[in-house]
Order: C-alpha cells, then sequence, then structure tokens
C-alpha cells in the first residue's frame, strides 16, 4: 500500500493537471507575460503534472516522478515571483504582496512535500 503523502500529492498534482485543461483560463494569470505561448505552457505543464502523477504510481519511476513534481514546484515559483512586477495592477488578494508571498511559501512547500515522498522511495 502507498503512502498516504504519495496518495496525496499524486491526487493534487493530478487534480490541478486536468484543471489546466478543462479551465485552462484560470492558469492564464500565473503564466508571464514574457513567455510565448501561454497557451501551449498551460497544457504543457498540466500533461507533465498527469504523467509524473502517473509515475507515481508506477513502482519503477516512483522516486524519479516524485522529485520530478519537485522540480517542477520550484519551477512554478519563477512565475510566482514575476507576480510582483505587475502588484499596481493588481486586483485579487493573491496577486498582493502578501497573497504572492503566500504562493511562493506554498509552492516551497509543495516542493519539499515532493522531494520527502523521492526520498522514502530512494531507500
Amino acid at each position: 500500500m502507498l503512502p498516504f503523502a504519495t496518495v496525496m500529492l499524486g491526487v493534487l498534482l493530478g487534480g490541478t493537471g486536468l484543471l489546466h485543461w478543462v479551465r485552462p483560463a484560470a492558469f492564464r494569470s500565473l503564466v508571464p507575460d514574457w513567455m510565448p505561448l501561454p497557451r501551449a505552457i498551460i497544457a504543457a505543464s498540466g500533461a507533465l503534472e498527469i504523467a509524473l502523477t502517473a509515475g507515481l504510481f508506477l513502482p519503477s519511476v516512483r522516486a524519479a516522478a516524485a522529485m520530478g513534481a519537485g522540480a517542477l514546484f520550484l519551477a512554478y515559483l519563477v512565475p510566482h515571483a514575476d507576480a510582483f512586477r505587475r502588484v499596481s495592477r493588481a486586483t485579487t488578494w493573491s496577486d498582493r504582496p502578501i497573497g504572492i508571498a503566500v504562493r511562493l511559501a506554498v509552492n516551497l512547500g509543495y516542493a519539499g512535500w515532493a522531494f520527502a515522498v523521492g526520498r522514502e522511495f530512494l531507500r
């Protein structure tokens, strides 16, 4: 039986990955304006999250998938931090400095969680 932390990481990644395809507009504001092809980035990151979810449930690649999820969460820090450039146009609390700081902290927590799951399976 898989540890609860692994299953829940899969639920988070898989659910969010599906949302990238079902409700891509919800992720549009997270893609910095300097990045090309935002729709493609949203679709590709959703696909990557779904692929990593599948990997979490395959014993032969479980550790690599968890480490990959950790790296992806760290990569997501870039667009979250980029939001500081748009603070003057913020319309929601999550686009104000405190909200951006919370988003960064949450993503760091997700990365730590994913790396911890990966380490469990490297033993």
